[in-house]
């Protein structure tokens, strides 16, 4: 879903950037503006990193790590051998 909401996003900036396109383009401004906040709003609502506030990041993970809060499961165990086959007897 999230890839689709890119797409949408990135055809709709390709269709406004294009002069040739001119219908539904008041409405379609509109609606990216809903989607994609201007770098003045994010800016209202971001905290500097240097903030004392601010949320500590993780350090990257490193490929012999796991990732955080995730339990490191035991091996599965491996299954017995199979049964041989019934031998069925014939009926008196």
């Amino acid at each position: 879903m999230a890839v689709e909401g890119t797409r949408v996003v990135q055809r709709t900036q390709l269709y406004l950037g294009d002069p040739a396109n001119t219908e539904g383009r008041d409405e379609m401004t509109r609606l990216l503006s809903i989607l994609v906040p201007s770098r003045e709003t994010l800016d209202r609502f971001s905290v500097p990193t240097s903030s004392p506030t601010a949320v500590p990041t993780l350090p990257p993970p490193t490929a012999t790590s796991p990732p955080p809060n995730i339990p490191i499961l035991p091996p599965l165990p491996t299954l017995p051998p199979p049964l041989p086959p019934v031998q069925t007897l014939p009926l008196p």
